[in-house]
């Protein structure tokens, strides 16, 4: 994370955001400035958008990206 803060992309997308805590821990390793996109594409995170919401107020998230086939796999191979 911190070879990504130091080239200043305009934004980060992040991959398999499933919890809360994976959004404190991209925050922290970015550090405040970096926008983070949040890729949503597992079941555990469909079942905690809520909390996922919450979260990505706090952190500075300032766009949800939905892995539909990531998201259909994994969900449907349960």
């Amino acid at each position: 994370m911190a070879a990504v803060a130091k080239t200043r992309p305009d934004a980060v997308l992040v991959p398999k955001i499933s919890a809360p805590e994976d959004l404190a821990a991209v925050r922290a390793g970015l550090g405040e400035q970096l926008p983070i996109w949040a890729m949503i594409e597992t079941c555990a995170a469909m079942f905690r958008l809520d909390a996922l919401g919450a979260a990505s107020a706090n952190v500075g998230v300032e766009a949800w990206v939905i892995g539909s086939n990531d998201l259909a796999r994994r969900c449907a191979a349960r």
